[in-house]
Formats: C-alpha cells, sequence, structure tokens
C-alpha cells in the first residue's frame, strides 16, 4: 500500500493542520503493516520447532527485589521477556542469564527458561564489592526471517544492583514465610569478644566459630546465635560444601562443611549435610547444594573473611536457604 502526500504550503499558519494530515494519513499504513507483522509472528509461534518462532522485537525487564546487598547477601531477580509491540510474553523461551560484572556476583540459574507470562526469577549472590546488574542474553529471528537480533531492556528497567563489604558475622534464614537474620551483636562483656570469634586448624581442616547474639527491637532481649563454618583449604577460593561419614561415624572431618544456631522463640540448627535415606540404620552422609568462599586468608594479621550460601537441614529434615559472611581471627 502506497499513500501520496501533494500538498504544499508557503503559510506557516497551515504548517500543523498539514503535519496532522500526514500523520493521519500515515497511521492507517504503519497499523496494517504491525498487523501483518503480528500476523507472520502469531503464525510462527504456532510452530512446534521453536527455532522458527519470530519476533517484531523482543525486550526484557530485570528487576532485583534489592539493589543495595551487602557481600554474602542475595536477592531474587524478575525478569520478564516481550514482544515491543504489543508485550506478547516470550514463553518457554531459553534466557541464558548474565551477571554485567561476574566478579561482584552470581547467579544459581543460568539456564532457566520463560513461564507461558514470559517470566522467569532467579537468585543473585553478593561476591564482592561493586556494582552490576542481571540480564538475559539471547538471539531471536526477526518477522523478516533474518535471524541474530538479540533481545535488549526497557529504557530504565535494567536496575543495578550495589554490593558492598562488611565484616559483619551475620547468616540470613529464607523460609517460605519471610526471611530471619541473624547479626552477631557485640557481647555484653567485649573482651569475650575474641574468643567468641576465632578460626582454628585440627584434623586437617579449619574450623571457623562465631558465637553472640543478636539484639531485638525492643533492645532489652538478646537471642543467641552461631555459626561453625569448616574448610580444607588455607587459602581464599570457592568450595563447595562437602562431607564424609555415615550413621555410626558421624561426621568425620576433612569436611567443608556450614553449621547455623540460634533462638526464635525456640532453639533451631541447621547444618549444611543430610544422612540419606532418612530412617535407615545404615544411612551415608551426604553434603546439600551449596560453598562457602573464603575472600581473604590473611596469615600475617591472622584473619580469615568469607560468606556462604546455599542449602541447610534441619534434624526433623526441614530445609531451608541460607546466606550469611564472617570475619574471624585464627588462633
Amino acid at each position: 500500500m502506497v499513500t501520496t502526500i501533494s500538498e504544499t504550503t508557503t503559510d506557516l499558519g497551515q504548517v500543523d493542520d498539514l503535519i496532522d494530515k500526514i500523520i493521519s494519513e500515515i497511521s492507517p499504513v504503519i497499523n496494517k503493516l504491525r498487523d501483518y507483522q503480528k500476523d507472520i509472528r502469531d503464525k510462527s509461534l504456532g510452530k512446534v520447532d521453536e527455532t522458527k518462532h519470530m519476533w517484531i522485537g523482543l525486550k526484557f525487564k530485570a528487576v532485583p527485589e534489592k539493589t543495595k546487598l551487602k557481600v554474602g547477601e542475595t536477592t531474587k531477580v524478575h525478569i520478564k521477556v516481550f514482544d515491543c509491540i504489543d508485550e506478547k510474553p516470550a514463553s518457554n523461551q531459553l534466557l541464558n542469564i548474565k551477571v554485567g560484572y561476574p566478579d561482584v556476583g552470581i547467579i544459581n540459574l543460568p539456564g532457566i527458561k520463560s513461564n507461558s507470562a514470559g517470566e522467569a526469577m532467579v537468585v543473585f549472590t553478593a561476591k564482592n564489592k561493586g556494582e552490576t546488574f542481571v540480564f538475559p542474553d539471547f538471539t531471536c529471528t526477526a518477522v523478516n526471517g533474518k535471524a541474530g537480533y538479540h533481545v535488549l531492556h526497557c529504557q530504565d528497567d535494567l536496575k543495578k544492583i550495589q554490593v558492598t563489604a562488611d565484616n559483619r558475622n551475620y547468616f540470613y534464614l529464607r523460609p517460605e514465610s519471610g526471611g530471619r537474620f541473624y547479626e552477631e551483636k557485640e557481647p555484653v562483656i567485649a573482651s569475650f569478644k575474641a574468643s567468641q570469634d576465632k578460626a582454628y586448624y585440627v584434623n586437617g581442616q579449619w574450623n571457623i566459630m562465631v558465637n553472640g547474639a543478636r539484639k531485638m527491637k525492643d533492645k532489652t532481649v538478646m537471642q543467641p546465635m552461631g555459626m561453625l563454618i569448616s574448610i580444607t583449604k588455607s587459602d581464599t577460593g570457592t568450595f563447595k560444601w562437602t562431607v564424609h561419614g555415615n550413621e555410626s561415624t558421624g561426621l568425620t572431618p576433612p569436611c567443608n562443611t556450614v553449621e547455623v544456631s540460634g533462638n526464635d522463640g525456640s532453639p533451631f540448627q541447621y547444618v549444611s549435610y543430610d544422612c540419606m535415606p532418612h530412617e535407615s540404620d545404615d544411612c551415608k552422609l551426604a553434603p546439600l547444594e551449596g560453598s562457602t568462599t573464603i575472600t581473604a586468608f590473611d596469615k600475617k594479621n591472622k584473619i580469615i573473611k568469607g560468606y556462604f550460601s546455599g542449602t541447610l537441614v534441619s534434624p526433623d529434615h526441614r530445609s531451608i536457604p541460607v546466606s550469611g559472611a564472617f570475619s574471624v581471627s585464627m588462633q
């Protein structure tokens, strides 16, 4: 379809009217073109072979729940992919999630697919101080039949995540009903702190211990909290959780493990390993999914710093996501 505008004018007072007429003449053409593109797209989406799917122009939004994190903390990042013309969702799309600056943090599901609404959710864990962002990185085929078009972000919807360093000793439990944050405060007697936060080497592993209390909102009640982290290396790096032992021997070092404990009205304890199968007299210890990262192993100043994240389990087999950080003195 071709539209011809033949009018001219030298009267500036008629310019606005002429522009309005041009727009009114062109708009139906643009609408017909968009309808034609939508028809091509919708027919292609009906094909079983996803490589044959075509789009007018895919865009995405990537929105973290929290944009300010400490090292070791986590946040969910919500991603949505859709066609730019009418926001038709790109369902069942392999998103290939990436982190803008990988040194700053990691995500748990780089190969996730979008759901029927074109949405997906990943968890970002802060590793080092800095600023970064999370985004899907994939190409699609346009309705003109050409492949290799990159998905683009929508204006200000690529939110950045700022990570700051912190020497606090804390852990964060994330049950479905909301998170619980346990941060160590100074002991009642400050001189006890050196004996409360320490690391010592025995049986081929470093045992990192933090024992303190968190002060509640009313500032009068102190709840105990503790962490025990074991690592088998005397160096910086990321170490996946590992265990040795069975029901009879118990935990046998050296291992890479994490244990947190506290009291939120009743005592609790979670560990990074389980004995499988449950209720068996001959169960075998198995590590859960997670890792501990040592960011500083300073022999000169006798300091170990790091963070951990993964899934822990209680004695009654209740699983819970956890993240935390620590800074202790070598003994």
